[in-house]
């Protein structure tokens, strides 16, 4: 810490430090901050092995098609969701929300922004009430879009991004962002499996899924 960093005794007697504006925190607490925000490089570099490995996987594929015929299961993302939630628990949240980790200009909190996908979750975990007629509690169909185009989006992402927002639930944040990391690497197989020449699969398109389904896939490996 630079010597010239202002500090004082707050009246609990526990040193605080200046951090601009005559603003003052304790130190306890400015550690805690660097701990949350640290960046988690070993997750980030397994997520992006992941997707070069699925890139190389793509290639061959299409080339097997193209030579032999083969017809692969293509990407299995119920798989890469189980791997990836339990990487994301070893993870640094924080850093994983924040930082560019699939390196395309994208953070998770970003993207959530720009284009949040709630279907599946339950209006009650978000501060929300389920409009008039609703009959199950979880958001489905139309209502996202109806949400999303309301006020009550800046909530909605506050909600899911922001550890201090009391609808906050690291477990659902979590799984919002394996959905990204796998979709994105999804993507990636496909756009480089056709880009190769293989031949259209079946294989069903996970980002259409809302997140019911998709738990539902993935609990096969849980």
């Amino acid at each position: 810490m630079d010597p010239k960093t202002k500090k004082r005794v707050n009246k609990e007697g526990k040193w605080e430090v200046d951090i601009g504006d005559g603003n003052f925190m304790l130190m306890s607490d400015i550690k805690t901050k660097m701990g949350e925000f640290k960046k988690d490089y070993k997750t980030m570099v397994n997520i992006r092995k992941d997707a070069i490995g699925i890139a190389a996987q793509a290639k061959e594929d299409a080339k097997r098609n193209k030579e032999e015929g083969y017809i692969s299961k293509g990407f299995e993302p119920e798989k890469y969701k189980y791997k990836m939630v339990q990487q994301l628990k070893e993870g640094n949240m924080g850093s994983l929300m924040y930082d560019d980790v699939l390196e395309n200009g994208e953070p998770f909190a970003k993207a959530l922004e720009a284009n949040p996908q709630i279907n599946g979750l339950k209006y009650a975990d978000l501060g929300l009430t389920p409009p008039p007629g609703d009959d199950n509690g979880i958001i489905d169909g139309e209502e996202s879009a109806g949400l999303l185009g309301s006020e009550q989006k800046a909530s909605i992402i506050d909600a899911i991004i922001n550890p201090k927002n009391e609808f906050y639930n690291e477990d659902t944040t979590r799984d919002l962002m394996a959905d990204y990391f796998v979709g994105f690497i999804g993507n990636q197989y496909t756009e480089d499996y056709k880009r190769e020449g293989g031949a259209t699969g079946t294989n069903a398109d996970y980002n259409s899924l809302d997140q019911s389904s998709k738990d539902e896939k993935v609990n096969k490996y849980l």
